[in-house]
């Protein structure tokens, strides 16, 4: 295909092809196309070719090979149709029943920017019975394979004892459909102490813990104060110390993710937890410590932070210290498949009331109390409501209601949040913001141990206005 100029008349660009900035003064770039993660070297006279759709100029190796990463694809072909249709057949494949149970309304913590209302009120023996006789009869469909709950808040650790027992139970259930069991928990760390780690990762089948920490003390206290006002920082960092100093912490097969949560209040702070984290070792014990934006929960919280696009541009530097320091980093996202829970008709929320919902977001946050965002209560399961439209979020992708319909990261985004663009706030991810970039550094990432001196001084020269590319190709580790 493509000696015939017929054939390549038949063919046309993706709408998904994205180019890095350029490598260097002969104005290579790094092509990455969305749609099927392929990316490739391409010199100045191919993206010349592609930048002013001249085709027909490109020899034919290279036409072969744009056409086998899915740059170049057959005019008739809809992406945007395939998209959807591929994002659909996922969702409707999946075999692992994913639900999220909400143990306790309460928490320690009254962070500014949290959306949620805590009250004392756990999850009670009626309830707990009522939501295993869900799973139950999910289960029983014969359609999954395998069981996975995610623990979530309030704070989960405030209700151990309901986790222990609906652990119990839904181990239960599992073995009596032949389908392993594990889950995961998002938990501040106040009450993660190391034999709870222990007992978390032995006993409770959580396979991760995810750990919010907002900078040092100075940063994190100013935004993660308990309800009484008092510091979290130190206990929480106390705790991670004596989980991750276990001599067994990594046979124990439970890994600990962090989460700075990023305003203007302390954009400065992520630099310097990076350095504290490394001085005590957590590059080798945690998979990943990030930053991402703080947003609107139900409130204005979001009035806080920076814009997208310049949270994009420090997100730069912050990637390029977080590599630096010995941190995973994973700078190019994966196809999306399925946005989140909502899109899945089998995967509700369920709160600490018996509250079902289909989105994480919307449990104790007072704007949402009596909204098609709850479909009821497990208790009553004949009064149950249909999930609300954004369970139909694909449907709303393909009649182009949004801007979706139109953007080159629709296949690795997904829409990102269907309920925040139901508020009218677009969901979109920061790496829409800084992909040519993103490229550009994982390019240099991917090859900076055999660069040669004057390759790195070209680097360096070309880019002298990226700070981060700088620090990046210095050989000399961060002290």
């Amino acid at each position: 295909m493509g000696n015939d100029p017929r054939q390549r008349n038949a063919t046309k660009l993706s709408a998904y092809n994205i180019f890095s900035l350029p490598l260097n003064q002969k104005g290579q770039r790094i092509l990455l196309n969305t749609r099927s993660g392929k990316e490739l070297l391409v010199t100045a006279m191919c993206y010349e070719a592609i930048m002013q759709n001249m085709l027909h100029v490109l020899p034919q190796p290279i036409f072969q090979k744009l056409r086998d990463a899915g740059v170049i694809i057959d005019e008739h072909i809809s992406e945007l149709e395939q998209i959807v249709a591929e994002n659909v057949a996922d969702i409707a494949s999946n075999d692992t029943l994913y639900e999220v149970i909400m143990p306790s309304a309460n928490c320690q913590l009254g962070c500014y920017y949290c959306g949620q209302k805590h009250d004392k009120h756990s999850l009670s023996a009626a309830v707990m019975t009522a939501i295993l006789d869900r799973i139950h009869t999910k289960l029983s469909s014969g359609k999954y394979k395998s069981l996975f709950i995610s623990w979530f808040g309030g704070e989960p650790l405030m209700a151990l004892q309901q986790i222990r027992t609906m652990t119990f139970f839904l181990k239960t259930l599992a073995e009596k459909h032949q389908v392993p069991y594990a889950s995961k928990m998002v938990s501040n760390g106040l009450s993660l102490k190391a034999n709870i780690f222990r007992e978390l990762a032995t006993e409770l089948s959580v396979k991760n813990v995810e750990v919010t920490l907002d900078g040092l003390a100075e940063h994190h206290d100013a935004h993660r104060y308990t309800k009484e006002g008092y510091n979290s920082f130190d206990l929480i960092m106390k705790n991670l110390v004596d989980i991750t100093s276990m001599p067994d912490f990594k046979a124990l097969g439970c890994t600990i993710s962090l989460r700075s949560n990023i305003d203007q209040k302390n954009f400065d702070g992520f630099v310097p937890l990076l350095k504290t984290l490394r001085e005590y070792g957590f590059q080798d014990k945690v998979t990943q410590v990030y930053p991402i934006r703080v947003y609107a929960w139900g409130n204005d919280a979001h009035t806080n932070s920076a814009s997208k696009e310049a949270h994009a541009q420090e997100e730069l530097q912050w990637f390029s210290e977080i590599f630096q320091h010995d941190f995973m980093i994973n700078l190019v996202p994966k196809r999306r498949k399925t946005v989140c829970l909502t899109v899945n008709k089998d995967s509700d929320v369920y709160d600490a009331y018996g509250n079902i919902h289909n989105c994480t977001e919307t449990p104790y946050v007072p704007v949402y109390e009596g909204s098609d965002y709850s479909i009821g209560n497990v208790l009553n399961p004949d009064t149950l409501a249909p999930k609300n439209k954004i369970t139909h979020w694909n449907d709303t992708v393909l009649e182009k209601k949004y801007w979706c319909a139109t953007c080159k990261m629709l296949p690795v985004c997904g829409g990102a949040c269907p309920k925040s663009w139901e508020e009218g706030m677009p969901a979109c991810p920061s790496f829409k913001f800084n992909m040519p970039e993103r490229l550009l550094m994982k390019y240099v990432m991917d090859y900076r141990d055999i660069f040669t001196a004057d390759t790195r001084q070209e680097l360096q020269s070309f880019h002298s206005d990226k700070p981060w590319l700088a620090a990046l190709l210095s050989p000399v580790h961060p002290s």
